[in-house]
């Protein structure tokens, strides 16, 4: 869209499935946005991605690149939206891909985040040098944790059966799927 063109390393003949891992998608030297997954999604109906990380929202601050996760996320809803078929791999199971979650049990009456050790840490941007967290990163937090859950459900329907059958529409690509079957 802007000039910019995704290697696709490995794709079916028919251009209706193609494969690629997560670094090669998301990880920290791709610079993919929105319009690019959603070119590669409408392109493909069946997206294959290989060794997803363990990713994390914890309110502590220890995460791993907010950025590929964003970037992953932004994939996973560009897939869901064109109506993708999704296969993906990890050395974790789903229920441990996203990691700590934070959620409004960490927020108490008084608008302050309360870290998973149990220290009430004031959200006011004069003690974000002491180690407490600003509105700003706390809004961060809460909404990539939200994401996070909505990819989770995104990607359990999308490698779904049910889904499969539903939008796999391409012959070459229904014969992919026969051939998992057999």
């Amino acid at each position: 869209m802007y000039k910019r063109s995704i290697t696709i390393p490995l794709s079916a003949s028919n251009n209706s499935i193609c494969r690629f891992s997560f670094h090669e998608l998301c990880g920290s030297s791709s610079n993919y946005a929105a319009s690019d997954y959603r070119a590669l999604a409408s392109s493909y109906q069946i997206v294959m991605v290989e060794n997803l990380p363990r990713f994390n929202t914890s309110v502590t601050g220890k995460e791993n690149n907010p950025d590929e996760a964003r970037r992953f996320i932004t994939l996973m809803d560009e897939l869901y939206e064109q109506k993708c078929c999704l296969v993906c791999t990890s050395n974790r199971p789903l229920s441990e891909l996203f990691g700590e979650q934070a959620t409004n049990n960490n927020i108490d009456k008084t608008n302050n985040l309360e870290d998973i050790d149990g220290t009430t840490r004031g959200i006011d941007v004069a003690q974000n040098s002491q180690g407490g967290r600003t509105m700003g990163e706390l809004a961060s937090v809460l909404e990539l944790s939200f994401a996070f859950k909505r990819a989770g459900s995104r990607i359990v329907e999308m490698c779904s059966a049910a889904w499969w059958k539903e939008h796999l529409t391409d012959a070459g690509a229904q014969s992919v799927l026969a051939k998992t079957r057999a």
